[in-house]
């Protein structure tokens, strides 16, 4: 279920381990003329599972004693770790929990990420100033609900309305995300909130499209930058939540990296692109390190003591602790901006003191997405008065990269629109081609190029007209590159003709594309017509 999250998470440490070991050679604990120890992080694989986590953690923390632990991903997960870690003097850092059960009276656990009853605090601030009604819907664990659980103080607060509230299992599937839908969809709200994983969080979008569910803005947790590039142009003007971006201006007092530096890095080491989740991994490795140099200890007790201490400023933004051992980081909403599936531009526009510009409110309609839509294909333009419509036949929509709207445009003369495969919207216009040999299209706007009629050639693309047979040659078919040339024995004096004429009586043609015939010497005939030699005038 979260295996995705434990890779990110130990390519994160592996970073960190990487850096620790170039730069400070492990970790100094014996002093400063003493040589630096190796950093060491065993990691287990507890394949999600809850029973696998009590395990592995009793194994390690009771068993064989050891006090310094990083946790796995999720609350829920992180939550037994911590329970067992806490009836021991050991220390946890679970840097991909967020819910305050796991961290409330248990003074050793720790986390670099914040609470998770404060991740909307920032991304609702401005959505909610817009909006006078808000649903929201939440999965059935202790970190989504606890997510949700401030959205109706938050609301009195702006004075916004709650539709609905909806609870769903744990991991819904596509019909449950569906269902709540639908069932929102005769009335939607102003603003949706998802407290979901995300999983769900990328089947509301690609359901909201199917459906064409239509709220003035939509805020989802959990979807990172994977999620939004997996359902491309279906992600863009969503709200995500995060703390961290590659594009954050956060520099490092400890390792002098920046977010974009560092991303860079990482990218081509691992091909894969970092997330807020793996860098609070990576931070919470950091966090022990700078604590174990601090305390020039590996105890427990006094690690714990510089832990609740602390404040760095790193490329994760600042770390401290607050009264229960979580990060005080504040989470920002970020809005997608372009999406595609190689890349998502997200800017931050809530809350407003950290905004980097204003909140695209309302949504565009799915419709007008199109038009606003860069490098996909398309049926869809703005039409002369504006608005975003399906191109008429004979047109074809067109990116126009000054004013970054799609027009619909008619194919000029010689020309037809050409169409292609879309696995999800079947024949969509594309591109104005050429007309091909054999046809032609007098006027734009043309549907197809026409056959050339009887009588009449193209025999190069992109004509606006057929050319006229000439003379010594005649066409009987439709769509023809080339006239047929009249046969000896034949001719053609005329153009734009359809079949060649037989010589008369008294006449022979000896070569091919003859305009007249030649006539017999005097005293001399043909017997029939359409002759060919001369020897076939007798008396």
């Amino acid at each position: 279920k979260f295996s995705a999250y434990g890779r990110t998470m130990r390519q994160n440490y592996e970073m960190m381990l990487d850096w620790l070991s170039e730069h400070r050679g492990g970790v100094r604990v014996d002093g400063p003329n003493n040589a630096p120890r190796p950093l060491e992080v065993v990691i287990y694989d507890d394949k999600s599972n809850l029973s696998n986590v009590e395990r592995i953690y009793d194994k390690l923390v009771i068993q064989e004693g050891h006090r310094l632990l990083l946790s796995t991903y999720s609350s829920g997960l992180g939550g037994k770790a911590a329970a067992i870690v806490n009836t021991t003097d050991a220390v946890m850092l679970a840097p991909c929990s967020a819910s305050p059960s796991v961290f409330i009276n248990r003074p050793n656990v720790y986390s670099t990420v914040t609470p998770s009853v404060k991740y909307l605090e920032g991304p609702f601030q401005v959505p909610a100033s817009l909006a006078s009604s808000v649903s929201y819907v939440y999965e059935t664990t202790n970190f989504t609900k606890s997510m949700c659980a401030t959205i109706p103080e938050m609301a009195a607060s702006a004075g916004i309305t709650i539709a609905e509230a909806i609870e769903m299992p744990e991991a819904p599937t596509r019909e449950h995300v569906r269902e709540v839908l639908q069932a929102m969809a005769a009335n939607p709200p102003d603003l949706f909130v998802g407290c979901v994983y995300a999983a769900a969080c990328q089947m509301f979008m690609e359901e909201m499209q199917v459906l064409t569910f239509q709220a003035q803005a939509v805020l989802m947790s959990s979807c990172t930058a994977a999620e939004f590039q997996r359902v491309g142009s279906t992600s863009r003007y969503v709200i995500g939540m995060t703390p961290w971006l590659p594009e954050f201006p956060f520099l490092s007092e400890v390792t002098n990296r920046t977010p974009a530096g560092f991303s860079e890095v990482y990218r081509k080491k691992f091909d894969d692109e970092p997330t807020y989740q793996g860098m609070s991994a990576q931070m919470s490795l950091l966090a022990y390190a700078e604590a174990i140099e601090a305390a020039q200890s590996t105890d427990s007790v006094a690690v714990s003591a510089q832990l609740r201490a602390m404040q760095i400023k790193t490329i994760f933004g600042d770390i401290s602790f607050d009264e229960n051992g979580q990060g005080q980081n504040p989470f920002k909403g970020v809005q997608v901006m372009t999406a595609s599936t190689e890349q998502a531009t997200m800017k931050i526009v809530s809350p407003a003191d950290s905004s980097e510009m204003p909140m695209v409110y309302p949504m565009p309609t799915w419709v007008e997405r199109e038009c606003l839509t860069e490098g996909t294909y398309s049926s869809y333009g703005l039409n002369s008065s504006g608005s975003c419509v399906e191109c008429l036949p004979g047109h074809t929509s067109e990116w126009n990269s000054t004013s970054k709207r799609r027009f619909c445009l008619p194919c000029p003369a010689g020309t037809f629109p050409s169409y292609r495969d879309s696995s999800s919207k079947g024949q969509v216009m594309h591109v104005c081609r050429s007309c091909p040999v054999g046809r032609a299209s007098r006027a734009e706007a043309a549907a197809e190029c026409d056959l050339c009629p009887l009588g009449r050639f193209a025999n190069a693309t992109g004509r606006t007209e057929c050319l006229a047979c000439p003379p010594g040659r005649a066409e009987a078919e439709l769509g023809k590159e080339e006239c047929t040339t009249c046969a000896a024995g034949s001719y053609m004096p005329y153009e734009n003709a359809t079949e060649c004429l037989h010589c008369s009586t008294g006449e022979f043609s000896p070569s091919r594309g003859q305009t007249a015939c030649q006539i017999c010497p005097p005293g001399l005939s043909t017997r029939g017509e359409g002759k060919v030699r001369r020897e076939e005038c007798v008396c």
